[in-house]
Order: C-alpha cells, then sequence, then structure tokens
C-alpha cells in the first residue's frame, strides 16, 4: 500500500514547501540524504524522493543537488507568501545538471566523499571534546578538581 512512498539508505529527499532562505534549516529546496538507520520511513507529502538513472551515480546527483546552483535555482523559481515557498516537482525535474560519463563521476565523488568523511570525523571528535569539558565543569567550578 504505501511502497511507492518507502524511503531506501541513500534516497535523495527535496523539500517541495518551506520557509524563504531567512530560515535555512527548513527552507524550501533542502536536501536530505537518507542515512540507514531510516531507511523505510515514508515520504512526506511535502517532498519529493530522487533516485538517479543509468547515465548518472546516485553519490554524484546528491553532490550536484548540494551544490549552490540548484539551491539557488529553487529559491529562485519558488513561488509563494511572505512566510512560505513551494515548489512544483515539474521544477525540479527540469533542473539541469552537468554529468560526466560515469568514471568522471565516480573521481568527483571520491574528492567529495573523502571530504565528507573527514568532516564527520570532526564533527564526531567536536561532540566527544564538548563531552569532556561538560563533565570537567562542575568539578572545577566548585573547586572539586585541581587544575595543577
Amino acid at each position: 500500500m504505501f511502497g511507492k512512498y518507502v524511503l531506501k539508505r541513500r534516497d535523495i529527499v527535496v523539500a517541495t514547501v518551506g520557509p524563504w532562505p531567512t530560515h535555512p534549516k527548513s527552507v524550501v529546496g533542502k536536501v536530505t540524504i537518507i542515512p540507514e538507520h531510516v531507511e523505510g520511513s515514508l515520504l512526506n507529502q511535502n517532498t519529493v524522493r530522487i533516485r538517479a538513472k543509468e547515465l548518472c551515480t546516485q553519490e554524484y546527483l546528491k553532490y550536484s543537488l548540494l551544490c549552490d546552483d540548484f539551491r539557488n535555482y529553487i529559491v529562485g523559481t519558488a513561488r509563494g507568501s511572505a512566510s512560505q515557498a513551494s515548489k512544483r516537482i515539474e521544477d525540479i525535474e527540469n533542473y539541469e545538471i552537468f554529468l560526466p560519463d560515469l568514471e568522471e563521476q565516480q573521481k568527483i565523488t571520491d574528492v567529495l566523499s573523502a571530504l565528507d568523511e573527514k568532516i564527520y570525523n570532526n564533527e564526531m571528535q567536536n561532540i566527544r571534546l564538548i563531552e569532556i569539558r561538560n563533565s570537567l565543569l562542575p568539578r572545577l567550578m566548585t573547586g572539586k578538581m585541581k587544575t595543577s
């Protein structure tokens, strides 16, 4: 019954309704990549799922839609009121991306994926550092732990 709305890992989901760019966390055109831990979730009615076809890899498509060019296209062609913008699915389908051959797509995504991995590792390290700081705060601020 819900089969065509079930999300798979690495699906690309684009918000078709949302605020204008002054609210970047939920802006119309926001691109989200479905992680493994939410696979099987259902597509929301204010979003569209995008999957690559045979001449384009899913990873390359993901990076193409994460570009500022796509965001600017979506916002520039959106319609709506002062607080809510909307995007037609046809407009998203009409967006054209640069499409090199599959070998070149792989080279491009290898570079970008390596950077994403470093970003992720840095974010995890920062979270650990924040946790360490927060666990030390009460002891340091009450004099229950010496700093020397």
